[in-house]
């Protein structure tokens, strides 16, 4: 029997992010990105989200951890 592992876009870019070393990722939520976040959640291991309330905050503590 041949059984096909079917994967998200969201669950992609998270493996993505983790091949290439990704730790860390500051976000701004949204209900667009709830794929992402569940997928990120998933790796909650590999991944650590550090979620803020506006995007030139973002922006500056990405650049400062950085």
């Amino acid at each position: 029997m041949n059984r096909q592992v079917e994967a998200t876009g969201a669950e992609f870019l998270v493996e993505s992010l983790v091949a290439e070393g990704v730790d860390t990722r500051f976000r701004l939520p949204g209900p667009q990105l709830d794929y992402i976040f569940d997928a990120i959640y998933d790796r909650r291991s590999a991944i650590r989200v550090i979620h803020t309330r506006h995007e030139q905050a973002t922006a500056y503590m990405a650049f400062g951890y950085a």
